[in-house]
């Protein structure tokens, strides 16, 4: 019996929050704004969105920055296949990966060795 008791208060509680949050008087600061009296703001709306741009734009500078930096490359790039020194040799073990990828699928599957990456099911 006391939970809905307390839910019940819980939501008045929200309630009240929100309606005072949306009073129609005026504090005594806002009024003396109004009147031209009181001290004058230090941060305008248009310095506010300033402020609010730059930080989006930072947060977008360093995540580029960050992202930039973490990208990861050889130490060396090794010559292109195809290219006229290497061809051969590249060529060459080529051919052997390729027959020995080949000699590997003939023998039946519940034989193969466990180095191939299959074993019997």
């Amino acid at each position: 019996m006391a939970r809905p008791i307390q839910l019940i208060c819980a939501s008045l509680l929200v309630v009240l929050a929100v309606v005072e949050a949306q009073r129609p008087a005026m504090l005594a600061k806002e009024r003396a704004w109004e009147e031209g009296t009181g001290t004058p703001l230090m941060v305008t709306p248009n310095i506010m969105t300033g402020l609010l741009v730059g930080v989006v734009w930072l947060t977008l500078f360093l995540t580029g920055f960050c992202c930039l930096f973490q990208v990861q490359t050889p130490q060396t790039f090794e010559e292109n296949a195809w290219s006229s020194t290497s061809s051969t040799e590249e060529a060459g073990r080529l051919r052997s990966a390729c027959a020995s990828h080949e000699a590997a699928e003939a023998v039946p599957e519940g034989r193969m060795s466990a180095e191939h990456g299959r074993g019997s099911r």
